[in-house]
Formats: structure tokens, C-alpha cells, sequence
């Protein structure tokens, strides 16, 4: 039986994401008697708020609103990325016009991608400001 390296690290790294992951959660109380403790009426809230997770004042709203900025600064690091690999591209052409078009059409088209985003974002700022 022959185990590699990458095996083993592969192995450390999955049990070590796991562990940190889901495991972290269902120690949220110390015991289950104690997840039940405070209010017998609610107690997935009472485990919620004990585990840290629980935001009691966030809206439906406010969560598309984070949800919608993650996304459009996602999308922003990929327009960056784009582009610098267009400019490479463009700029270690050394006279091959085809490479020099490729390049251009990269940057021309995440130059469009980001007027999409922006635009995307400008609609979707003013709905949740419209609806909030």
C-alpha cells in the first residue's frame, strides 16, 4: 500500500476544515441541558444565540443587500483580473496582431462586464433603499 504525501496532506486539510467547520456549531453549549436552558419555548433560538450565529436585528433586507455587495466586489476582483490578463496579453504581443486582438477584445469586453456590474449594482441599491 503505497500512501503519497499529497494524500496525507489532503487528509489533514479536509479532517482540519471539517473540525472547524461543523464540529465548532454543535459545541455552541456546553451541554444539551444547558442549549435548553433559558427559554423552554424557543430553544433553536437559544441554541443560535448561544453559538454566536444568531443576528436578531437583521432584516431580509439588509441580508440581500450583503448578499448582492459580496457578489459585485467578487465580480470586481475578476474584472481586475481580466483586465491585467488582457494587458498582458496585449503587451507581450511582439507584433502578433492576433495576440494584440485578443487582448483588446479581453479588455474591451470586462470593460463592458464592469459597466454591467455597476449598473447592476446602481438598480439593485436603489430597490433595497426603495423597499427598506
Amino acid at each position: 500500500m503505497n500512501i503519497s504525501i499529497k494524500t496525507v496532506s489532503h487528509y489533514i486539510i479536509g479532517s482540519f476544515a471539517f473540525f472547524t467547520l461543523f464540529v465548532n456549531d454543535v459545541l455552541a453549549a456546553p451541554t444539551l441541558k444547558d442549549a435548553f436552558k433559558r427559554d423552554t419555548n424557543k430553544p433553536l433560538q437559544t441554541v443560535a444565540e448561544q453559538g454566536g450565529g444568531y443576528l436578531p436585528g437583521i432584516t431580509v433586507e439588509s441580508l440581500a443587500g450583503r448578499i448582492v455587495t459580496a457578489i459585485i466586489s467578487l465580480l470586481g476582483i475578476i474584472f481586475v483580473l481580466f483586465v491585467i490578463y488582457g494587458g498582458f496579453l496585449y503587451l507581450t504581443a511582439a507584433g502578433n496582431e492576433e495576440k494584440t486582438k485578443k487582448g483588446r477584445t479581453i479588455i474591451v469586453q470586462s470593460l463592458l462586464g464592469l459597466i454591467i456590474i455597476l449598473s447592476a449594482y446602481a438598480i439593485s441599491y436603489f430597490v433595497i433603499n426603495l423597499v427598506t
